[in-house]
């Protein structure tokens, strides 16, 4: 079901309980079905693989730019990580995100960010304020390399740090686009 500024009731469950840990929103989380107007259906309760593949399927609905890879030059707190990715996804240029925290063999913080921009030619401003944290792998978002899912797959484990906020629909960037060139006339 639709609620008025067109976001999906997954959509707006996810986000609500988007500090809520994985056991908590998979036990939440229920059986999704949707129909081709959008509409919500519940079922029964759904697994954790299958919440991450239900997220991923409303995920895969908005326009994704890049597939980043951060790994952090040194062991920092989850808290300090919530700081930067705050200040990183504040950034003028950023639309949309989905980032998750996993870590590395030697225990540093890694990321894996999936992000929409207001502007792609701008892009190495986002990779250069990213390289001031650590090493930073940016590549074109790619739907059919499962980027979502990747970025997800640490979903169902113990102290989840993850974060994400839904870009407009494609259909309200084009219309945006559309009145802003109108403005310009």
């Amino acid at each position: 079901m639709k609620n008025r500024t067109g976001t999906s009731a997954l959509s707006q469950f996810l986000l609500s309980h988007s500090s809520c840990s994985p056991t908590v929103l998979a036990l939440s989380i229920t059986t999704c079905s949707h129909t081709n107007t959008s509409n919500l259906t519940i079922n029964q309760p759904m697994n954790p693989n299958k919440v991450i593949e239900e997220i991923s399927k409303e995920l895969l609905k908005y326009r994704w730019d890049y597939f980043i890879t951060l790994t952090f030059k040194r062991k920092i707190s989850d808290r300090e990580i919530h700081k930067l990715m705050n200040r990183f996804t504040n950034h003028y240029l950023i639309e949309g995100w989905v980032w998750c925290r996993e870590f590395t063999t030697l225990g540093y913080p890694h990321l894996h960010i999936i992000l929409s921009t207001r502007n792609t030619h701008q892009v190495n401003r986002l990779h250069t304020l990213l390289l001031q944290w650590g090493d930073v792998h940016l590549t074109p978002f790619n739907p059919q390399r499962g980027g979502i899912s990747y970025t997800l797959k640490t979903y169902n484990t113990p102290n989840l740090l993850w974060d994400m906020k839904q870009p407009s629909l494609p259909i309200y960037s084009k219309l945006r686009k559309k009145y802003y060139e109108g403005i310009r006339k």
